[in-house]
């Protein structure tokens, strides 16, 4: 799951947003971690969480999309790649990075933990993951998430397109 903001006022509700939805599994019994925040000028701009348990993408699948209560704040809700998805990613088509993790006011983490920055090179999807304690698992993680964007993007691709019933091009003149 993603939460984004647009610069301004909505990044104070965006924060508020991902606080709620870490409250909500809490209170459900559903594990939930954060693998990566990007601050704006006021506040989160950007936070991409895992929430997990038995029918997670089901229960936020009414949360996909922009969110009536917060105009500039976007909702994106993504069912993770598991290990029997089609989506396999060669060691050639990415390129990994490691950069030190920086806490408030830029300043580098001093306990040693790197984030990891993972982009696709045939498709350009960049993700970052920095929150999950190691670097080993922010690798991890990063790895999960390009996952999950990509098979989101190959069954978006694969989709039919909606069909349209024959006589809803003609208007309805409201006579019988």
């Amino acid at each position: 799951m993603t939460v984004t903001a647009d610069p301004g006022e909505s990044e104070r509700r965006a924060y508020e947003l991902w606080q709620d939805y870490l409250e909500r599994a809490r209170r459900a019994g559903r594990p939930a971690s954060t693998y990566d925040r990007r601050m704006g000028e006021w506040d989160v701009r950007s936070v991409t969480m895992r929430i997990g348990g038995p029918g997670a993408f089901g229960w936020l699948a009414g949360e996909d999309g922009s969110r009536p209560s917060g105009p500039g704040v976007r909702v994106e809700v993504l069912p993770m790649a598991l290990s029997f998805d089609p989506v396999r990613v060669p060691d050639e088509d990415v390129r990994v990075e490691e950069f030190p993790r920086l806490r408030g006011c830029g300043v580098p983490d001093p306990g040693g933990n790197r984030a990891v920055r993972i982009t696709h090179l045939p498709t350009g999807t960049v993700v970052v993951c920095e929150d999950q304690g190691t670097t080993h698992r922010n690798r991890v993680g990063a790895m999960a998430v390009l996952r999950t964007r990509l098979l989101h993007a190959r069954t978006r691709r694969d989709a039919p397109a909606p069909s349209r019933p024959e006589n809803a091009s003609r208007p309805d003149s409201g006579t019988p």
